[in-house]
Parts: C-alpha cells; sequence; structure tokens
C-alpha cells in the first residue's frame, strides 16, 4: 500500500492526526473526534485490519474505542467521513507494537 490520504486532499493521514469522523450507525452523533492510530503501509501490519486487498485505518474516539475506516482501494483516499483538523504534537507518532484492532 502506498499512502493513504484524506478525501479529495494530497493531505497524508499519519499516527496520530486529530481528526473528526462520523459513523453511519451513530450518525445522530453527528462529527465526532478522534485519533488516528494505525495507518496502513505506515503501522505495523493487522490482519485485521489489512486483508482480501482492503485495508481500514483505525480511529479511537475520546473514550478510546476504535472504529476502522476503510481505505478506497482504487484512490487510497479515506471517506468523506473523516475530516483531517491537526497534526499531534505529543508522543503518539507510531501504532503501539502490541496493537491489535478488537475482532467484531
Amino acid at each position: 500500500m502506498n499512502t493513504v490520504t484524506y478525501y479529495n486532499t494530497s493531505t497524508e493521514v499519519q499516527i496520530g492526526d486529530h481528526v473528526e469522523f462520523k459513523v453511519w450507525l451513530f450518525f445522530w452523533k453527528g462529527w465526532q473526534k478522534g485519533r488516528v492510530y494505525y495507518v496502513p503501509g505506515m503501522s505495523p501490519k493487522s490482519d485485521t485490519l489489512e486483508y482480501d486487498g482492503l485495508s481500514w485505518v483505525s480511529i479511537h474516539d475520546p473514550k478510546g474505542s476504535p472504529v476502522g475506516v476503510v481505505v478506497n482501494p482504487e484512490t487510497g483516499q479515506l471517506k468523506e467521513t473523516v475530516r483531517f483538523i491537526r497534526r499531534s504534537d505529543d508522543e503518539l507518532t507510531g501504532t503501539p507494537a502490541d496493537y491489535s484492532f478488537p475482532d467484531e
């Protein structure tokens, strides 16, 4: 996988990015704040987030609950349901080595 970018931009998705996102299951919540924890091609490979030719970016909400957002395999972009806010300026610059996305 090459780089992953935000919808209709050339801004690369990076671990630790602050974002806003919407989840169709919780559409009534509107835009939620989150942090990027896993980026395909940048993070250590996870079989739960990269398989069958598809990949997902993992975003955690403020309570730490993860949400997987599919990467468009043709464009390498996230859906318009994720907005870039700002780059991280703290210690979250890499996916933890023991990171795992919970099986659904």
